[in-house]
């Protein structure tokens, strides 16, 4: 019996154990929520670090798009604009729209993250986070729409729509966010690094340099964790994408063929490889882990996939 005053004894905590084939997780959610940190209150602390990333991350997107977008346009009354969508005549190919999404995406999941971190519950992170990002990307297509080379656009706006919706999905569900990761691989192309020594920051429309997926991870699958002799299939990663060739940045080669590349794709599961290889399947946890497996739930490293599927080439 615990007398009143008296604290019951508190056994000391042994070392984790090497985690089993099933119990090794290297795809599991990484927000905030799931994580051991998440089990204890948040300090004030906490709540400043929260409100700080939040306040920087915004600030820093919102000061990008001015001097990377608008700096130099010419305002106009307002206009929209019809760009089509995946066609070979239109401005990008359809990459703008899969940017649309995934950035949309992106920015909900973060500032999510950083609610959480906070104390914000796992609903209303997901709501405040996804109300935020609407109303900053309805923000920037009015903004668009006052400018003479752009106009307010509403397939941008279905685009920033879909990946909100997607990152909701993959917040509210975390057994589909252990499955399947969202993510963009990017290598500044020929193009864009000639125009960026000339002062060119707009690098989210380097279209040619980006490819987007859907990537599911074998290894997350019960069928392949329970059984030894799938082990090797913990490193695989099956995907669709879609990139695009000399739609934008415009080529300076007036003979530059566009061409757009939907594909199947087979590839590594670099953050299963990074968390065997450098943090021994989640032994050694802390925050070099927890970065490393969150950015690599967003970004595709180049030359670890490989593609199949149809070449559509177009004139300019």
């Amino acid at each position: 019996m615990q007398h009143a005053g008296v604290e019951p004894a508190v056994a000391a905590v042994a070392p984790a154990a090497t985690p089993t084939p099933t119990e090794w997780r290297p795809n599991e959610s990484t927000d905030f929520r799931y994580g051991e940190a998440a089990r204890r209150p948040p300090t004030r602390a906490h709540q400043m670090v929260s409100l700080g990333s939040i306040t920087t991350f915004w600030s820093a997107v919102g000061l990008w798009t001015y001097f990377a977008w608008y700096g130099n346009q010419t305002k106009a009354p307002f206009a929209f604009s019809h760009e089509g969508w995946f066609g070979g005549d239109t401005y990008a190919g359809g990459a703008d729209k899969l940017g649309h999404m995934f950035g949309s995406y992106v920015a909900v999941r973060a500032t999510a993250q950083e609610l959480q971190r906070g104390g914000v519950s796992s609903g209303a992170s997901a709501a405040l986070a996804s109300i935020g990002a609407l109303a900053f990307f309805v923000g920037i297509e009015v903004k668009d729409g006052y400018h003479r080379s752009f106009g307010f656009s509403g397939g941008d706006m279905v685009a920033d729509l879909v990946g909100i919706g997607l990152a909701n999905l993959f917040l509210l569900n975390p057994r589909v966010d252990e499955l399947l990761d969202l993510r963009m691989q990017y290598w500044p192309s020929r193009e864009y690094r000639s125009r960026l020594l000339r002062g060119d920051i707009d690098t989210l429309e380097d279209y040619t340099g980006m490819e987007f997926g859907l990537w599911l991870h074998l290894g997350s699958l019960a069928l392949v964790k329970q059984r030894p002799h799938f082990e090797v299939l913990r490193y695989v990663d099956l995907g669709i994408g879609y990139a695009t060739d000399n739609f934008k940045p415009t080529p300076t080669d007036p003979d530059a063929i566009r061409v757009r590349r939907p594909y199947l794709g087979v590839g590594l599961n670099v953050a299963a490889f990074v968390d065997a290889l450098v943090f021994e399947r989640g032994q050694r946890q802390g925050l070099p882990r927890d970065t490393a497996l969150r950015l690599l739930e967003f970004y595709s490293v180049p030359s670890t996939y490989v593609r199949l599927g149809p070449r559509f080439e177009s004139e300019r």
